[in-house]
């Protein structure tokens, strides 16, 4: 089995994609989301797998090592290094869920990549074995990095549970592609509804996760 890359390794591919950042960035702005060669160079350069478990071919590593990359990438370009931070966010994220969770998203695509929504502005209504999830006439709002992201984790209020996150797939979501603004264009930040999805159990998040 090849051996994990290290920390310094990342390191050192996140400072040789500083420049491409930077040659890219009127275009980030300008499509309003990350240039399609920037996705294709993180996932290249395998920046998922710092702080992915080790079972889907990861590193474990902390926060530490990522921000130093990132911090890398911020000097490339603010609307690009904003983005792959919210997807690295959320593999550390996972990592602290459920394996039965973890399969399904890393399972079949290990390089699954996540957005979020936070706003538990959703209406829950419980079911057997899980929740069904709608927004009815409203919508959750600055979803950065929706455009190229397979999944979603979008919060809900449960009765008697609280805060709730639910992680659905990106077919179920509708993109409201209201992101124009002045700056941080790049970050693809748009809103979005569902019209309903049915969301297993497994697949919720309380606000507790990952707090150790």
């Amino acid at each position: 089995m090849p051996a994990l890359p290290t920390p310094e390794e990342f390191i050192q591919r996140a400072r040789a994609l500083r420049p491409k950042l930077r040659e890219r960035a009127e275009e980030c702005e300008r499509l309003r989301r990350m240039p399609d060669a920037t996705v294709a160079d993180f996932l290249d350069g395998e920046f998922l797998r710092i702080m992915q478990p080790k079972r889907f071919g990861g590193c474990e590593y902390g926060w530490d090592v990522w921000c130093e990359c990132l911090i890398e990438f911020a000097k490339g370009c603010g609307s690009q290094a904003w983005v792959t931070m919210v997807h690295c966010e959320y593999v550390q994220l996972l990592g602290a869920c459920s394996q039965q969770l973890q399969e399904e998203v890393w399972g079949a695509n290990p390089r699954a990549l996540i957005s979020s929504s936070f706003q538990p502005v959703g209406k829950v209504e419980r079911k057997e074995g899980g929740y069904t999830l709608a927004t009815a006439a409203v919508k959750w709002s600055f979803s950065s990095g929706i455009d190229e992201a397979q999944w979603l984790v979008v919060g809900g209020i449960v009765p008697g549970r609280g805060w709730t996150f639910f992680v659905v797939p990106r077919s179920v979501v509708n993109v409201v592609d209201d992101w124009h603004v002045m700056g941080l264009a790049g970050t693809g930040s748009k809103s979005f509804t569902i019209d309903g999805t049915f969301v297993p159990e497994y697949r919720t998040i309380t606000d507790q996760a990952g707090r150790g």
